[in-house]
């Protein structure tokens, strides 16, 4: 049932669904905390389209939630053809602030693995509910709008789940958001036949009356040789705001609202079969009806090229039927590096079963590639300088006999074999922290027998490095093996030491829930534990597969029990710290992490009590205050950056670290644990820094930093450059050096290219815009996405204007920025050719 609602709400229906050959089924997992570590049970979990089904029709469901231990698992049907954001888990519960995880992001299992799709802890933070209203241009209620409030914080500053509410409006107009955070969000408002609105920031308080304009429809037919084509997913992308999405129905037509202001472009794809056929509207503005998108057939430069791989054993020339294949073209890293990639690609790769089997081939005939080819005894071939033509699309392979290794795994102080463990090969010169690609299948991972005895196949001639990983055992160094063609090594032995326990109990405080441990090598090193999703402890990843047959990897943490109790097996022997990590809500940055005690792991293991006396979280409290100029407080965030640290982005973004929502009344509170932080102020209007502190220290105790933010009124008014005509712009984007950091003599890129996506929205029809911005210098830049309406190539973003201004500087407050006439962007091709004098110049391209 729970499948069936899913593709429902994706537009899709079963059969559908159970006619992709390459839909695969798949299994959800996690657990759902509030920020205080406590599992949420009662909490509803969905998977579907967030533009299609709300938060609040979501809570309305009578589907499934979590348990009393705030765990669910949910199936999933992943359709690999479909838009990523057709896939999301949707997370909500009333009190509580609800959760949007795109499940694209995430790293799925292997083909044909059955281990879930494990997404850990969500933690939810407490939530707010908002009630507004609706009018249109003729001042009725709009009803059926869908309203969403995105947490502002995550969208500027990062984050894999994002806060989102979202809700239908009533006949009445009126919308109630059930469960979104209480300030720093984004609120934007879909509603059919009108402009999409955005308001930012918005917090508690905001007033919600909003007035909607009315904007049309373009609707039209999607068509292949004269014939209409259902199911064609139909993207229109705008001048300025963003993009909407749609699909054409069983006569291949279609309906979009448009969204945004200015021109638009129309782009539509479908798969039939194997082949893909795409085709782009002209360009249009405003609404339009009778559009034709007529899909093309892919030309000889678009096609997906193939090349046919045969493989023949050296020497002999019978053919190889069975084998795997891989290839790269164009430019590629050195070895291994180049090695390792195509190892994890090939590991995914489906066999051949008749002889031959086809490859990706160029995407543009010209350059020549690598092929890798493996096959059950034979050699690993990576074969370089293969070309590919339109004369010459076949290879043939000679595959060496392959080389091997046969030995014993035991244990060095009892001389028992040690059964089970994995046993598995690299190229030397493999980075020690790249992971090992995890095989396609549980069968193809080679484990030691009951015995102790394992062989080891398909290796060639050169350099290796042997890994030896068993359950319960940490790992052991890679013994380096050196071979020749065909050659059968005996005899090896591999000491797996069984390692040593650490067990016991958290004392001296309160026990938090959601509490969980880790040991972490002092001064980094080969960790014996690692983790398919997280890096950890400067550890490698390993898979391994044990007694339930699921490919799976041992975990980094571990959760504390209720009388604070845990155990660690198979520690290796070394030095390592205990840490506790701690529930952190998604919009506080990054995790928290309080060292509790260093200590040496010998033979005879670990086994006491930890006392964590004085080991907790800190506060680190303060207030912002405005000594001129204001802004509202609730529009800003500050960051406890760890004293020191040296973050590339810190002078153009936000630096990482732990951060916190500022209050109306200017106060902050941030949780860490005892160390050196540096403060800084992000405005989420700006969509830069405003503020910096000095560093200040926290000890055992709570710490108190206030911050005094000098702002200045700033107006900047926009007005036509060299013509009449003045470009649609959608926002003015800030880069800034504040004064503090120039003193110091950090500079930064004021480079116009690189749009950072941030930045100040102006109402329809504004020119002009008064700012509160801290003392330093700045550039300002108009911004739309004109660019993105060009046919195959988007190209640098540039700028429609730009300002630069020193704040206080000379004392002035009033700047103009100049902006261009709306750009040219060609019918059909996306390269603009004219002369840089005419560049610009609006010549009826619109």
């Amino acid at each position: 049932l729970l499948s069936t609602v899913c593709l429902a709400a994706q537009g899709l229906g079963p059969q559908d669904a159970g006619q992709n050959p390459k839909a695969r089924n798949l299994q959800v997992r996690g657990r759902v905390l509030g920020t205080d570590g406590v599992a949420l049970a009662g909490v509803r979990v969905h998977i579907g389209d967030p533009g299609k089904v709300t938060t609040a029709e979501v809570l309305a469901m009578a589907g499934p939630t979590t348990a009393a231990d705030g765990t669910f698992q949910l199936p999933w049907q992943w359709l690999p053809d479909a838009p990523w954001e057709e896939y999301a888990l949707l997370v909500a519960q009333k009190g509580h602030a609800s959760l949007r995880l795109w499940l694209q992001h995430q790293q799925l299992p292997a083909e044909g693995s059955s281990m879930p799709l494990d997404l850990g802890d969500l933690v939810l933070d407490k939530g707010q509910r908002f009630v507004g209203r609706l009018r249109g241009g003729d001042g009725k209620p709009v009803a059926g709008a869908i309203v969403t409030a995105t947490d502002l914080v995550q969208e500027r500053l990062g984050g894999m789940s994002t806060q989102v509410c979202s809700t239908r409006s009533n006949d009445a107009g009126i919308f109630d958001l059930p469960c979104a955070q209480p300030s720093g969000l984004a609120l934007e408002v879909h509603a059919e036949g009108h402009y999409r609105l955005r308001r930012q920031p918005i917090a508690a308080g905001t007033p919600l009356e909003l007035d909607l304009q009315p904007s049309g429809r373009i609707e039209g037919v999607v068509e292949h040789d004269g014939k209409p084509v259902p199911n064609a997913y139909i993207h229109a992308t705008f001048e300025t705001g963003g993009t909407e999405t749609g699909r054409s129905d069983a006569n291949g037509a279609f309906r979009l609202d448009v969204a945004y202001r200015g021109r638009w472009r129309l782009h539509a794809h479908v798969v039939q079969g194997q082949k893909p056929l795409q085709g782009d509207s002209k360009l249009g503005d405003g609404a339009a009806k009778g559009i034709v998108v007529a899909l093309q057939s892919p030309s000889a430069d678009d096609v997906e090229r193939k090349l046919l791989v045969k493989a023949v054993a050296k020497g002999t020339g019978a053919p190889v039927r069975a084998f795997r294949a891989v290839a790269a073209w164009g430019e590629n890293p050195a070895e291994p590096w180049l090695r390792h990639n195509l190892r994890a690609q090939i590991a995914q790769a489906k066999p051949a079963t008749t002889g031959e089997l086809a490859v990706g081939g160029p995407a543009e005939e010209g350059p020549a590639g690598v092929l890798y080819v493996v096959a059950k005894g034979h050699a690993p071939l990576l074969q370089k300088d293969v070309a590919w033509s339109s004369e010459q699309q076949t290879v043939t392979v000679e595959l060496e006999p392959e080389a091997s290794l046969t030995g014993t795994v035991r244990d060095p102080a009892t001389g028992q074999p040690v059964a089970g463990a994995v046993v598995s090969a690299v190229e030397a010169g493999t980075p020690d922290w790249q992971p090992e690609p995890v095989p396609a299948a549980a069968e193809d991972l080679v484990k030691t027998a009951a015995d102790g005895t394992f062989r080891l196949g398909e290796l060639g001639e050169g350099e290796w490095l042997v890994h030896v990983r068993a359950e319960g055992r940490p790992g052991i160094e890679p013994m380096p093996v050196t071979l020749q063609k065909q050659e059968a090594r005996t005899g090896l032995v591999f000491d797996a030491p069984a390692g040593g326990v650490v067990a016991g109990k958290l004392v001296g405080e309160p026990i938090g829930a959601g509490w969980r441990v880790s040991l972490e090598p002092v001064g980094g090193g080969q960790s014996f534990y690692g983790s398919p999703m997280h890096w950890g402890g400067g550890g490698r990843f390993f898979f391994t597969e044990f007694d339930d047959g699921v490919v799976s990897a041992a975990g980094t943490s571990q959760t504390v029990a209720a009388d604070g109790s845990f155990r660690f097996t198979g520690v290796a022997l070394g030095h390592y710290t205990l840490q506790l990590q701690l529930p952190r809500s998604p919009r506080a940055g990054q995790g928290l992490t309080l060292p509790i005690e260093s200590f040496r792991v010998r033979a005879a293991g670990v086994q006491r009590d930890f006392d964590m006396q004085g080991d907790v979280v800190r506060s680190l409290r303060g207030r912002v205050t405005f000594p001129a100029a204001a802004t509202a407080a609730e529009n800003l965030v500050v960051i406890a950056e760890a004293a020191g640290s040296t973050d590339p982005w810190q002078h153009q973004g936000a630096p990482a670290g732990g951060r916190a929502a500022v209050g109306r009344d200017g106060t902050f509170a941030i949780a860490v644990v005892p160390g050196r932080y540096r403060l800084s102020v992000y405005d989420l209007q700006l969509g830069i820094l405003v503020a910096r502190t000095k560093a200040v220290t926290v000890k055992a105790t709570d710490a108190t930093c206030d911050i005094a933010v000098p702002l200045v009124a700033v107006t900047i008014e926009c007005k036509p450059a060299a013509s009449a005509t003045m470009a649609l712009f959608d926002r003015l984007e800030l880069r800034a050096v504040l004064a503090a950091d120039k003193e110091q003599g950090n500079a930064v890129d004021l480079d116009d290219q690189y749009d950072m996506g941030a930045g100040i929205l102006l109402e329809p029809g504004a020119t002009s815009v008064q700012l509160a911005l801290p003392h330093g210098d700045f550039a300002v830049f108009a911004r739309s996405q004109a660019m993105r309406l060009r046919v195959k190539d988007e190209g640098p973003s540039g700028s429609l204007g730009r300002v630069e201004l020193s704040v206080p500087g000379d004392g002035k407050t009033a700047f103009a920025i100049e902006v261009a006439a709306p750009p040219t962007i060609a019918e059909a091709d996306p390269v603009d050719e004219k002369p840089a004098d005419e560049k610009g110049k609006d010549d009826g391209g619109r």
